[in-house]
């Protein structure tokens, strides 16, 4: 599975395979992007995490929004 990860202050790319978890290291105040790509014969199977942090009105706790898309092809 290829994986992309972007942040304001640094990207990366690697390759995770079976068994290994995917993670990272990000600021409070940073949003960060997954793109998690699993290509298979014939198609491929692609999820993007987009979390941005926020604060609640009182300021003290983090309300992160999440939004996932999901996009792929079965077959050619």
């Amino acid at each position: 599975v290829d994986v992309d990860y972007d942040t304001p202050v640094a990207s990366r790319e690697e390759v995770v395979h079976p068994g290994q978890k995917l993670g990272a290291t990000v600021g409070v105040s940073e949003p960060v992007v997954w793109t998690i790509t699993h290509e298979h014969k014939p198609g491929f199977i692609r999820a993007r995490i987009a979390v941005t942090p926020g604060r609640s009105d009182r300021g003290g706790c983090l309300l992160p929004h999440v939004e996932l898309e999901e996009t792929g092809r079965l077959y050619d």
